[in-house]
């Protein structure tokens, strides 16, 4: 998908093969939603990113968290090999990829040579999320493209299935107006998500997660 166009009450699709015609748009793109005018606005403090690599092992391992990391470590165990890992808000990239190869080499883990990746992830703070664009006129936002993932872990495969299913039933519903629609949508994503991510944001248990984190 390049762009989406209105057309009417409509959209014009523009992919690489061509231009096909809708009626609706579900925007499913990502946090890197090429689509500017549909879909979460997402600024910079609105992101985290991971950093992953494997490991030849087959056991799991603990140990003290780095300090001052808004975020977390992982390391867990794979058929064959180790998932490790890094997630981290309000740091750059580069700075988080030097976390996490210091965290490996002080551990004794040999990560030379090997394949790292990484992407973007949703991360709303309260005031981006009570100020989120689900949905407007022709079109609703699901899973990430809509700012959707656990506020903890990053987590988002949940998000993006639920809101999905949210999405259809919304459009499905015998609701007459597309604009009682949209509301139902945002209404649902609210009664779903949203007492769990305010609860996550001032909890204890989010509290302790936090103040593990940045345990020296």
């Amino acid at each position: 998908m390049r762009e989406i166009s209105r057309r009417g009450s409509g959209w014009d699709l523009r992919t690489s093969s061509g231009i096909a015609p809708a009626d609706f748009c579900i925007v499913a793109t990502g946090a890197r939603n090429p689509l500017r005018d549909v879909g979460t606005e997402m600024r910079p403090h609105d992101t985290c990113r991971p950093w992953a690599t494997t490991f030849p092992a087959t056991r799991s391992h603990r140990y003290p968290l780095p300090a001052a990391l808004e975020g977390y470590i992982w390391i867990f165990p794979r058929c064959g090999h180790l998932s490790i890992g890094i997630c981290g808000k309000n740091e750059p990239a580069a700075s988080l990829r030097q976390r996490l190869e210091r965290f490996m080499t002080e551990r004794g883990i040999a990560w030379k040579g090997s394949a790292f990746y990484s992407h973007l992830l949703p991360s709303l703070d309260a005031g981006s999320w009570h100020n989120n664009r689900v949905a407007g006129e022709g079109w609703m936002a699901v899973g990430d493209a809509a700012g959707l993932v656990d506020p903890l872990t990053g987590e988002g495969l949940y998000y993006a299935i639920r809101s999905a299913d949210l999405a259809a039933r919304a459009l499905l519903a015998e609701v007459g107006e597309v604009a009682g629609k949209l509301r139902q949508y945002r209404e649902t994503l609210r009664r779903d998500f949203a007492a769990n991510w305010n609860s996550a944001r001032g909890s204890p248990s989010a509290s302790l997660w936090a103040a593990s984190c940045a345990a020296p």
